[in-house]
């Protein structure tokens, strides 16, 4: 699990490249990553580099398999929304309180731990 925050416009698909180069080089568990579930805007560049330099699918869920009112609801999208707002329930991740990047991603790790340990 990992986290980390940028300016906000910076292209979250060239950020993401390169934030994989850097990670993937550190951890040898991510060779067995085959699928990535992420939203339109890596489409593009990230699919096509996930694809060509790591042989790894990036799944873009468009087709929506159901709608409730003006929401529409796509197939594995849910997994990643939910993940997003199970982290930002913890008290330290739903405002920006930290000085520095570096804690706002360290709080990010945390809180994902302690979602996930809440499981065990």
């Amino acid at each position: 699990m990992d986290s980390f925050v940028v300016p906000a416009n910076s292209y979250d698909g060239t950020t993401a490249i390169k934030h994989w180069k850097r990670i993937y080089s550190e951890n040898e568990l991510l060779e067995n990553i085959q699928c990535i579930y992420a939203d339109g805007t890596f489409g593009g560049t990230f699919r096509r580099q996930m694809k060509t330099k790591y042989e790894i699918e990036v799944e873009i869920p468009i087709i929506p398999i159901a709608q409730k009112g003006k929401v529409e609801i796509h197939e594995k999208r849910w997994i990643v929304e939910r993940t997003i707002a199970w982290t930002l329930n913890n008290r330290r991740c739903s405002k920006d309180y930290e000085r520095k990047t570096e804690n706002a991603n360290a709080y990010m790790i945390i809180a994902n731990i302690m979602r996930l340990a809440k499981k065990i």
